[in-house]
């Protein structure tokens, strides 16, 4: 279903953009169409079919535009906003979660969303790419830190499919070059996140449905770290409930991953 969603606007594209040279030869019909256009125009007839094949690409790329508009940037400019005020309520229920064991959000702890995207410009390797955040400040030099999906415990749990922690303070990252010990971070990325105490990373899962069958793909993770060691001794300390919080808003959160 997924896919047949993803086909019919790329063929209504496709009929779109190919239009021009479709109707061109079927409207220049040698001896019939020709002289017409001539005369329409005042000039010659290979002039007329030069004029005509240039005002069809130029009304065909506006109707491209308006397609576009239509259909991808007007309904995403409105999912974006209704993100925005969901991942706003969803930021407050956490800050209302860790006050209530003692912590603040920014102080102790922080969050963000990440979502992964595939990109040209990384040669197609997928890479997170942040949509939200909650509790950076100006000295903390990891925030948008790039990631690819076999970096960070972030990338680990969303290969794994599951909910991981890890404790800095007893297993600092180890080691000057990218190894599994150290999460295969690059050394200015550990210089980045060597203020980190703690990590929780919750994966974010896109549910499908076709009859009877529902499956599950992984399309980005929430990420709560601590910078204190009481955010760290929190957060541990609670990840079961934390984890269970987030979940339940997982499947949501997922839906702006489409958009």
């Amino acid at each position: 279903m997924a896919l047949f969603k993803t086909i019919i606007p790329f063929v209504l594209k496709l009929l779109i953009a190919i239009t021009p040279f479709i109707l061109v030869p079927y409207i220049l019909k040698k001896g019939t169409n020709h002289p017409d256009l001539a005369r329409f125009f005042g000039t010659t007839e290979d002039r007329a079919q030069k004029v005509t094949l240039g005002i069809l690409a130029v009304l065909d790329l506006a109707v491209l535009a308006v397609y576009e508009t239509w259909t991808h940037f007007l309904p995403q400019r409105q999912a974006r906003r209704i993100a925005d005020v969901y991942v706003e309520g969803l930021f407050k229920q956490l800050e209302g979660q860790l006050e209530a064991i003692g912590m603040k959000i920014g102080k102790d702890i922080r969050a963000n969303i990440m979502f992964v995207r595939r990109s040209a410009f990384t040669l197609f390797f997928r890479k997170f790419v942040w949509f939200a955040n909650r509790g950076f400040e100006g000295s903390h030099r990891d925030n948008k830190l790039g990631l690819f999906v076999g970096q960070g415990l972030c990338g680990q749990a969303f290969r794994k499919r599951q909910t991981l922690s890890v404790d800095l303070r007893s297993s600092p990252a180890p080691g000057w070059w990218p190894s599994a010990a150290n999460f295969w971070l690059l050394p200015g990325q550990r210089k980045k996140t060597n203020h980190l105490t703690a990590i929780l990373t919750i994966p974010i899962f896109a549910q499908y449905k076709d009859g009877l069958m529902t499956t599950h793909e992984a399309v980005g993770v929430i990420n709560i770290d601590a910078v204190s060691t009481q955010g760290a001794d929190g957060l541990l300390s609670n990840k079961i409930r934390l984890d269970e919080f987030f979940k339940e808003s997982g499947t949501i959160l997922a839906l702006f991953a489409l958009h």
